[in-house]
């Protein structure tokens, strides 16, 4: 498992919680949000892409995410 600055989990703030209805019903999640901590919609997609293209495995493109989040 990763670990980005010791925080495992996304952690909402107490205004988040008490509006998750509102947020739910006007939110519109992009296709690429992975929800992993730490990593962007870019990290994940370019290392995803690589993969699905058959130019790296599943070891290189998590090896991709990790060296795309520390540049």
């Amino acid at each position: 498992m990763s670990c980005f600055k010791g925080q495992t989990t996304n952690i909402q703030s107490r205004m988040v919680i008490d509006a998750a209805a509102s947020i739910a019903a006007k939110e519109r999640v992009s296709t690429a949000v992975t929800r992993v901590v730490g990593y962007s919609e870019y990290d994940v997609m370019t290392a995803l892409n690589s993969l699905f293209r058959g130019e790296t495995d599943v070891k290189g493109c998590v090896e991709m995410m990790d060296a795309l989040r520390l540049s």
